[in-house]
């Protein structure tokens, strides 16, 4: 096969759709969940009959927003539910880590899709921004 085939192939069977049950009653968290790949990995698990798809995010309106827009797209309801989640304040990871704690019976995966990238130095919880959301935080 050549490349070019290869290339064709892999366009030509986008999304990628699996046997729904591979889903079925299974959670998923998507961080930076209200754009770009977050956002379009979101859409893609509900798209797949996952049981529940958290959005975490850190602006609530932006990931109502993205919710509304997976549901009008994949026409399923009461599957992706927005959750604040703020990666450059720790008592932002530890409230929703305690809320999943709390109201989630398992979790089957995590997209750790949320990160921030600046083009000047700043600082959040005493280290540079750019650290505290992409490393400290999330891990």
């Amino acid at each position: 096969m050549s490349m070019r085939q290869v290339i064709a192939e892999q366009y030509a069977k986008l999304p990628v759709l699996v046997d729904p049950e591979t889903f079925l009653g299974k959670t998923y968290i998507v961080t930076g969940a209200n754009n770009g790949l977050g956002l379009e990995t979101a859409r893609h698990l509900v798209r797949c009959s996952a049981t529940r798809v958290i959005l975490a995010v850190r602006n609530i309106a932006a990931g109502e927003a993205a919710k509304a827009d997976i549901e009008h797209t994949t026409g399923h309801k009461d599957v992706a539910e927005v959750w604040h989640l703020d990666l450059s304040s720790s008592a932002s990871v530890r409230d929703f880590a305690g809320k999943a704690k709390k109201e989630l019976e398992r979790i089957d995966g995590v997209i750790e899709n949320a990160g921030e990238m600046l083009d000047s130095w700043t600082v959040a919880e005493g280290m540079e921004t750019s650290m505290t959301v992409n490393v400290i935080n999330t891990m």
